[in-house]
């Protein structure tokens, strides 16, 4: 889920789909298509240059969603969910 939020309070950094700037992402990686759409998760890996980790971290604590977070805490995301 997805809320724009993280866009507002960031200026812009991410997209209306909390998305980061394409040209940063790694690696993408998800749930078969042959999942149901409500149920299937995808996982985006994304560079942070130094000079947008503060913006970035403020968009992280505003998604009242959780949909982003450091990849320090990917773990207990995508492993204990």
């Amino acid at each position: 889920m997805y809320d724009g939020v993280a866009g507002e309070f960031t200026g812009g950094y991410f997209d209306h789909a909390d998305a980061p700037p394409p040209e940063t992402w790694l690696a993408v990686r998800g749930e078969s298509e042959q999942s149901p759409e409500s149920n299937r998760r995808v996982f985006l890996l994304s560079w942070v240059p130094q000079g947008d980790v503060e913006r970035v971290n403020i968009g992280i604590e505003s998604t009242p969603s959780g949909c982003l977070s450091w990849v320090e805490n990917w773990h207990s995301i995508v492993v204990d969910s």
